[in-house]
């Protein structure tokens, strides 16, 4: 066997085994494995538009986000699921965040938190940072803060530890 064959063929043999080797690992993963599609990249789609003011709101149900979500008219609007997948509405210089609770509503998934902040950049980003204002609703039809879920206290905190709203 000549050394360019030999070669040839441990190159060969080197590949088989990653790809098998990832596959395996993939297997033996939990979780879904499907790639969807970053919010970063839902957030360019916005196009060239001006954001002004983006509003964050938590409900704690879909149920409850259909009329927030038909009620924005000729407004922007994102909803940002617990699975960290984001589904964008683009519209005016207003931009409604809706961030969709949990059936326990105890906290606020990893990937929820990363997609909302992700999104939040860019369209910052896109706008011009010094130019955006961020404000908080409190969760409809719950008054004191003591009585929020513990979800909805804990987004707010992020806003606020990632200074994206004033204490």
């Amino acid at each position: 066997m000549t050394a360019d064959r030999r070669n040839g063929l441990v190159v060969v043999a080197l590949v088989l085994s990653l790809t098998v080797g990832v596959g395996l690992l993939l297997m033996l993963e939990p979780g879904d494995h499907r790639v969807e599609r970053a919010p970063l990249l839902m957030a360019e789609q916005w196009g060239t538009r001006q954001v002004g003011t983006i509003e964050i709101l938590y409900v704690a149900s879909l149920a409850d986000a259909g009329p927030l979500v038909a009620s924005s008219g000729d407004d922007g609007v994102c909803v940002v699921y617990p699975t960290g997948l984001a589904e964008w509405y683009a519209g005016g210089p207003h931009v409604r965040m809706i961030v969709l609770g949990t059936p326990d509503q105890s906290r606020l998934p990893e990937a929820q938190q990363r997609a909302l902040l992700g999104a939040l950049r860019e369209l910052m980003r896109r706008s011009g940072a010094s130019d955006v204002r961020i404000y908080w609703t409190p969760p409809i039809g719950v008054t004191p803060e003591a009585s929020w879920p513990p979800a909805a206290q804990e987004l707010r905190e992020l806003l606020v530890r990632k200074r994206l709203l004033a204490d």
